[in-house]
């Protein structure tokens, strides 16, 4: 999520970034996005910081994306979400392929009965579609400034 162009790719609303800074060595935004539920629940508010670096020797990138819920003024008609923790890390391998870890911790601000049972259908079908996306033109293309090729 550090360009408004993948927004549409991950089904939220209203992304803003509001605070970026990019050098050839690391890229950290802070960015908002509003996530529509189901009803009773209305729409989640997520005040993040993003920022990814890549060990110059391995070739690694570690990926964190943070809640950052005083970062900004709560939107009205919004609940925030203040629990976010998740880190990507992609590993080049020699075959060319790339190892992709992901771990998450997330509130989402809903019973947990309830999350316990939609979230592992939620994550599979997440993970799925974000392989599918991983392997589009848009993003296979994608050159970051801060991310060196092999």
């Amino acid at each position: 999520r550090g360009d408004p162009s993948t927004n549409d790719d991950f089904g939220g609303q209203n992304f803003c970034i509001f605070d970026k800074v990019e050098t050839p060595k690391m890229y950290l935004a802070y960015f908002s996005v509003e996530q529509p539920m189901p009803s009773p629940f209305g729409t989640k508010e997520m005040v993040s910081m993003l920022n990814y670096a890549q060990d110059p020797k391995t070739g690694e990138v570690l990926i964190n994306v943070q809640a950052a819920p005083t970062a900004k003024a709560p939107t009205p008609g919004t609940s925030r979400i203040t629990v976010l923790n998740n880190a990507f890390r992609l590993t080049p391998m020699p075959n060319g392929e790339v190892q992709w870890e992901i771990t998450g911790d997330v509130d989402m601000g809903l019973p947990y009965p309830l999350t316990n049972v939609a979230m592992p259908e939620l994550l599979y079908q997440g993970l799925s579609d974000q392989r599918k996306l991983v392997l589009t033109e848009k993003y296979q293309q994608a050159r970051l400034l801060s991310v060196r090729e092999p």
